[in-house]
């Protein structure tokens, strides 16, 4: 990944064409949400790929940061400072192998300085993990995972073990764990992965396979897996653990499949609720941002539909206005307060509850 560019010119002129648009009308409210913000991803290329709030566990003041990442680039706004304008942290551009996909990782534990401070682990075209370090502006660390990566996966914060292990899985299925401050694969999960996701805690590794059924490793790795009862013919396309109210605050399972999502009870093996979009074949093709309550899914119409958890209603449907695209990637804070929903030609519409 190329030094970080900064394009000020281009960023202050789309941040007062932007200011000026969201300034001119006076967006109403939908479901206690109003759209605050609408602005041109700066130095995009392609669709936006992913967008994801901060949710690690050990940085509770970064919470406020949302990464975009498109083809070439990858940019960190500041969301809190997010209102009528765009805040930009950073911004990585690349113009050479392909941005994949991306996960935030917690900071690193052999550095006082850098403890505290959120990564971005993002994968490229070329068979490589690259952690970027969001208050050094560079690139710390480069992995050769040696084949084409579909999923990165890492905890809130780091497990008991003191390893910064993430979860990577090829498009080929195949899940390894790297030690992300050795630089090396220290072992391998299983070889038909179709989603993979860590606790929170960092002391358990969740993979669906291809048969339908979701696996829960302990750690350090073991050869032995728990099976939940959440198998089936239908393939997980993605796990998202939370910490559901209604299973008493311990972890449950944000499921999305080809029919709908789900929200498992990993203590009862059964599931608290479900929801779906009406007109969609494969619910699990739906970009989709999801936090301990709340869900939101995207349209190819331009829309967001918000969903809460416990019991699946749909609590409110947003329009993206001005321009019509679908929905490439969608995202929700931790508190539910921020919503951000990106459309293919680049804009992102920023929305804010007003509770």
């Amino acid at each position: 990944m190329d030094t970080p560019c900064h394009d000020t010119a281009m960023l202050e002129e789309n941040q007062e064409n932007d200011c000026e648009q969201n300034n001119s009308t006076k967006e109403e409210e939908v479901g206690g949400f109003q759209l605050k913000a609408v602005v041109k991803d700066g130095g995009q290329v392609g669709p936006v790929l992913s967008v994801s709030y901060c949710h690690c566990e050990t940085s509770p003041a970064c919470d406020n940061l949302v990464a975009v990442l498109a083809c070439n680039h990858l940019t960190v706004y500041d969301d809190f400072h997010w209102g009528d304008h765009v805040a930009i942290v950073a911004q990585y551009v690349d113009e050479g192998a392909s941005m994949v996909c991306m996960a935030w990782i917690p900071g690193d534990l052999a550095s006082e300085r850098h403890r505290m401070s959120p990564r971005i682990a993002v994968a490229k075209s070329d068979g490589s993990v690259e952690i970027v370090s969001i208050i050094d502006s560079k690139v710390v660390s480069r992995m050769e995972i040696g084949e084409d990566v579909a999923e990165i996966a890492a905890p809130g914060t780091w497990g008991s073990n003191g390893q910064e292990l993430l979860a990577v899985r090829s498009t080929q299925g195949r899940v390894v764990l790297w030690d992300g401050s050795r630089n090396e694969c220290v072992g391998r999960v299983c070889e038909d992965a179709s989603a993979v996701a860590w606790a929170s805690d960092g002391n358990a590794l969740f993979v669906a396979r291809q048969d339908g059924s979701v696996h829960m490793y302990s750690m350090p790795l073991k050869e032995s897996y728990q099976v939940l009862g959440c198998s089936g013919d239908e393939i997980v396309k993605k796990i998202v653990p939370v910490q559901s109210t209604s299973s008493n605050n311990k972890t449950s399972l944000v499921l999305s499949r080809a029919t709908c999502f789900q929200l498992w009870n990993l203590e009862s093996e059964s599931y608290i609720s479900e929801w779906m979009l009406k007109g969609y074949k494969d619910q699990a093709e739906r970009p989709c941002g999801v936090n301990d309550t709340h869900a939101i899914l995207g349209t190819d119409d331009g829309d967001g539909h918000v969903f809460t958890l416990e019991d699946g209603a749909e609590m409110c449907a947003l329009s993206v206005v001005r321009v019509t695209s679908e929905i490439e990637a969608a995202a929700i804070s931790s508190n539910s307060r921020h919503l951000v929903l990106a459309a293919g030609n680049g804009f992102l519409f920023r929305f804010l509850h007003n509770k």
